[in-house]
């Protein structure tokens, strides 16, 4: 499976920035995000199933792709050296995503793009103890990757991969917060592999 973990993802300080822009002083808290496919709720009633409530996210423009947010546009574009050295080839940006999960919001399984894109998740929290949940789940094949939730820490993935955020218990004293950072494979005629040269 195409997953990589990372710890201390951002220095003490940029973390502390990005955390803050998740303050519902600066940016406004929706709960209105889902990846339940049937709108329907006739068709719903039928199969005796009810879609899991939403999740929340920080509002963005309608356009949606990396929205207008110009601090977590600066940290997608930084981060972006860390996605190249690691799958080795070049990218370019073409979504941020937040994610703002309590007890009892959970999220559905998802993909983030096709096999050319790579999703690199960071959880965003104040602080975590691992009894409270909180895993980020990823499906590839008959394997199941399990990323618990850990300040300043993260993962990268193919963006093809079946994944969801599980919601924190009813233990937990916050809620359960990540942003996802997705890149596309950038083409070129020599091909997409990029080399990094490492002084002697």
């Amino acid at each position: 499976m195409e997953l990589w973990r990372f710890d201390e993802v951002l220095s003490r300080n940029d973390y502390f920035i990005l955390l803050e822009e998740f303050d519902p002083f600066y940016n406004h808290w929706c709960f209105t995000k889902s990846e339940y496919k049937e709108k329907n709720s006739a068709s719903r009633a039928k199969k005796n199933h009810i879609a899991p409530p939403n999740w929340g996210a920080l509002q963005k423009p309608r356009l949606g792709g990396v929205g207008d947010n110009l601090v977590f546009i600066n940290f997608a574009e930084r981060l972006k050296y860390l996605v190249q050295k690691t799958i080795q080839r070049k990218v370019r940006l073409t979504r941020i995503n937040t994610n703002i999960q309590f007890p009892l919001q959970e999220s559905t399984f998802h993909y983030d793009g096709g096999n050319d894109s790579w999703t690199l998740i960071l959880f965003v929290c104040k602080g975590w103890d691992p009894s409270w949940g909180g895993d980020f789940i990823c499906l590839g094949g008959d394997e199941q990757e399990s990323v618990p939730c850990k300040p300043n820490s993260g993962c990268l993935f193919n963006a093809s991969l079946m994944h969801r955020g599980i919601a924190p218990n009813q233990f937990a004293l916050f809620e359960r917060k990540t942003i996802a950072f997705t890149y596309r494979n950038v083409s070129s005629g020599t091909g997409q592999e990029i080399k990094f040269l490492r002084k002697n």
